[in-house]
């Protein structure tokens, strides 16, 4: 497995942890968003397994996860002065997470269409 590909399922798990932690902790409830957490584990669990297109479809499934984040931002960025941690999990570790798993998983791709097999 590649660096980038590491990288890629690393940041997968790091965000379905995240997501785990702002619904357990912060939310305390069910919500919708808890399906995040399987789909990062399950994207995480195939592109590990080194399937060609997985990187794309990981990086793919992150920009469809990433757009409704963007829109949220300004609202996010006042929580910093009600809830701080919800602050701290919603723009300074999903947001960033989000960007590294597509940027690692198109450069993963490109380098798995690169190599001869």
């Amino acid at each position: 497995m590649t660096v980038s590909a590491r990288l890629t399922v690393a940041a997968l798990v790091g965000l379905a942890l995240s997501y785990l932690y702002l619904v357990v902790v912060l939310i305390g409830g069910f919500v919708p968003m808890v399906i995040t957490v399987p789909v990062a584990l399950l994207l995480a669990g195939v592109v590990a397994t080194g399937w060609r297109p997985a990187p794309a479809i990981a990086a793919f499934v992150c920009i469809l996860g990433l757009l409704p984040e963007i829109p949220n931002l300004p609202g996010h960025l006042q929580e910093i002065s009600t809830n701080p941690p919800s602050f701290v999990v919603n723009v300074l570790l999903i947001v960033p997470l989000f960007a590294v798993a597509i940027v690692a998983g198109v450069a993963a791709t490109v380098r798995n269409y690169r190599r001869v097999s």
